[in-house]
């Protein structure tokens, strides 16, 4: 689960690993903006939780969940994301969510 009490702080990928990334959101996804942090936890600090935010309406367009569930699908067939990372669509409702990951260093990876 991911609320906006978390705290968040950077991915701490390989920037090789960060650069495929970015490879596989350019030519497999129709995103507009996606962030990638740490979720810090105390409980089990050696199992990463990454929390992937994204954005997949493009401009002018209004929000449609049937995109967010189409750019899920995406994600999850073709585009290699650290095992335990979850997606959150930073859209909508959830605008909150794309303030607090951008201000994470390095968060933004598309």
């Amino acid at each position: 689960q991911v609320t906006l009490e978390d705290t968040f702080e950077p991915h701490g990928l390989a920037e090789e690993t960060i650069a495929q990334l970015r490879q596989q959101l350019t030519t497999d996804t129709h995103l507009r903006r996606a962030y990638l942090v740490r979720k810090k936890i105390s409980r089990h600090p050696e199992r990463p939780c990454w929390v992937f935010g994204f954005v997949a309406t493009p401009p002018f367009h209004l929000f449609s969940v049937a995109r967010v569930t189409k750019a899920v699908q995406d994600l999850q067939a073709s585009v290699s994301l650290p095992e335990g990372t979850v997606l959150v669509n930073v859209e909508n409702a959830n605008t909150p969510f794309e303030a607090k990951l951008k201000r994470v260093a390095s968060s933004q990876v598309l």
